[in-house]
């Protein structure tokens, strides 16, 4: 075993989640995270066969996701792999491009909840991002606690934030604090969720 399967593995041993209300907020240990870097008018690949999003976009399917992060820059972000293979791979099939791990630096949290306006409404109360403009399939940049983080709308219901780890500790905190605030908000009846990725 890797060092940085061992890193993986321990990851997942301390991963944190809580359920207020009808909303979940955990940690999602299970995610490799790794940023692809493109050289300015080279051709924009298809890594793993997500196909690279827009400004402002996020795509994803069967355990895989792509999200816009800069001009020529984008985080992939795939579950149950390790970041050690998921890096080997890519440099192994697209030579010539920046490609580097990022779980050592950052951490996903994801919020499920059972309706969309309890996903609205925390955007609202977290950021500063227009709720409106938010639909599911868009990642945009934001604040939260004071932080500089990623807004994920994965679907009407799941919210990630890809958060510096070093402030993860405070913004779970925020996170939480909010959460309990929408708990005294009227219930809904859970619907079907749908899958994270």
């Amino acid at each position: 075993m890797t060092h940085a399967d061992t890193q993986d593995r321990h990851a997942a041993e301390m991963a944190r989640e809580t359920r207020i209300g009808t909303t979940t907020l955990s940690e999602r240990s299970d995610m490799a995270l790794v940023s692809l870097g493109v050289k300015r008018g080279a051709q924009v690949p298809v890594p793993m066969g997500v196909s690279l999003p827009g400004p402002g976009n996020w795509h994803g399917g069967r355990g895989l996701g792509a999200f816009w992060t800069g001009p020529g820059q984008w985080m992939l972000e795939a579950e149950n792999v390790s970041e050690a293979d998921m890096t080997r791979n890519l440099r192994h099939g697209m030579p010539g491009l920046s490609i580097s791990a990022q779980g050592a630096s950052r951490v996903m949290l994801e919020l499920v909840a059972c309706d969309a306006s309890t996903i609205e409404d925390l955007v609202i109360r977290l950021t500063d991002l227009d709720v409106a403009s938010f639909a599911p399939g868009s990642a945009r940049s934001a604040r939260i606690g004071g932080a500089e983080i990623f807004a994920i709308r994965r679907s009407f219901n799941r919210l990630a934030l890809l958060v510096p780890r070093h402030d993860s500790g405070h913004i779970w905190q925020v996170v939480n604090r909010a959460m309990v605030a929408r708990a005294a908000a009227p219930r809904c009846v859970a619907n079907a969720l749908e899958p994270a990725l």
